[in-house]
Formats: structure tokens, C-alpha cells, sequence
């Protein structure tokens, strides 16, 4: 797996990790649950399954592992490379693993290398086990098949399966705050800038004394201006 960026060779997944891609040149990250080829055994016989099946079965080597996830319209099961998905460039993205810590500090530094949770997950036939709960009970694939950005996103299931527990998307919260930071700073600019144009009026009319075209040198707070920099340079001090 690589430190710095939770990739993780095919290889090394296990059944039970909560997996990872960026999609759309990072724009976004989907997440799902990586399941055993024989945890296709416990799962309710549908045409998911029935749609897995038929594609390993044309391989000339069984898969070792398949992925479960929520996607915009039902909980699916897929291979790794679809899992994966293609770049816009025709490049297979990499798989990476999600990192769970309860331990803060080494949340920190985890968090520094891609996604990961100031929290504990639960073990990882405990994980296998509760996505294919969901996936087999007809009533919560019913609820998981509403996609809702804020509620049910692939996050949200693959945090569920991973904790038993619920909470707001990783991503969309550090969307969220972006959307934040992005609003305040452009309310900030333009409260600078009214600002500034009001005090550059202000000094206008009462300090300067038009000459034809030219502005005639005059003393404002011990600032000598001889042209329109050195006002407008007075007024943002």
C-alpha cells in the first residue's frame, strides 16, 4: 500500500476493507465494501448476482475479491476494475483503502495521506456481514436505493457497513466548507472593496483639488500624493 496515498495493490485487498477511488479527475471519491468471491454464496440470488457470476465465470481465473456499493439507484455488486473506473484520459484509476483510527493523533497523519476516520471500525467479518445484511433485506436496499447526497451516498453505505454507525459524508462536508470559505472570502473581498471606494470618494472630495486633467499635489495623513497610486495606496492603509 502506498503511505502517502492509501493505494492498495489487488493483491493485498481482503475481504471486509472499505475501498476507495477518485473519480472525474478527483472531483470526488466513490466508496464500496470489498466481499470474498465465496460471500457471493450468502448473498440473496438476484440479478446483481446472477450479473457477477456470469462475468467471472468468463475469466480464465476467479477474481479473489468483488466489491458491494451504493450507487445512484440501488446497492450493486461489481469487479475491481469497474470499481475502479476509467479516468477521462483512458487510464484505470487506482483502489485505495480507507483508514479508521481512534486514536486522534494518528488520525492526523493518516488524514495528511487521503481519507480516513477519528474513529474505530468494527472487524472485518463484521463489516462482510453487515453489507450483506443490507444488500439481502428487501426493505433497507428499498431505502439505500434513494440516492441522496447528503444521506444515502456511496460514503454513507460503505461508513454504515464499516461502523454500524451513521454520519455525514466526509466529502460533502469538506465541500460544504470549501462552498463555505469560498462565500465568506468574496463577501470579505467586496466589503473590502466598497471599503475602500468609499474612503477613495471621500478623500476626493475633500482633500483633492482638480486641475484640468491633473490632480494637484496635497497633503492627506502625512502622505504626500502626486498621482492616482499613491491615493488609492493612502486609502487602503
Amino acid at each position: 500500500m502506498g503511505f502517502f496515498f492509501q493505494i492498495i495493490d489487488a493483491q493485498d485487498i481482503r475481504p471486509g476493507y472499505q475501498l476507495y477511488s477518485h473519480r472525474k479527475l478527483c472531483t470526488y471519491q466513490h466508496h464500496g465494501i470489498a466481499l470474498s468471491i465465496d460471500d457471493l454464496n450468502y448473498l440473496r440470488f438476484d440479478e446483481g448476482v446472477e450479473r457477477i457470476v456470469e462475468l467471472i465465470t468468463t475469466k480464465t481465473a476467479l477474481p479473489a475479491i468483488i466489491v458491494i456499493e451504493q450507487n445512484l439507484d440501488d446497492i450493486r455488486l461489481v469487479t475491481l476494475e469497474e470499481f475502479a473506473g476509467i479516468d477521462p484520459f483512458g487510464w484505470k484509476n487506482a483502489i485505495r483503502r480507507v483508514q479508521y483510527s481512534d486514536n486522534i493523533h494518528a488520525q492526523r497523519i493518516k488524514f495528511v495521506s487521503g481519507v480516513s476516520y477519528a474513529s474505530a471500525c468494527l472487524s472485518k467479518d463484521k463489516i462482510v456481514q453487515n453489507a450483506i445484511k443490507i444488500y439481502n433485506d428487501i426493505k433497507e436496499r428499498q431505502k439505500w436505493s434513494i440516492y441522496s447526497l447528503v444521506a444515502r451516498n456511496c460514503e454513507h453505505f460503505a461508513y454504515m457497513c464499516s461502523t454500524g454507525k451513521r454520519r455525514m459524508s466526509q466529502q460533502v462536508l469538506a465541500g460544504l466548507e470549501r462552498i463555505q470559505w469560498g462565500l465568506g472570502s468574496a463577501i470579505t473581498t467586496a466589503e473590502r472593496g466598497w471599503q475602500v471606494i468609499y474612503k477613495l470618494f471621500h478623500v476626493l472630495a475633500r482633500n483633492v483639488v482638480r486641475v484640468g486633467e491633473r490632480l494637484k499635489p496635497s497633503t492627506i495623513v502625512n502622505v504626500t500624493i502626486t498621482s492616482v497610486d499613491d491615493l488609492i495606496k493612502s486609502c487602503v492603509k
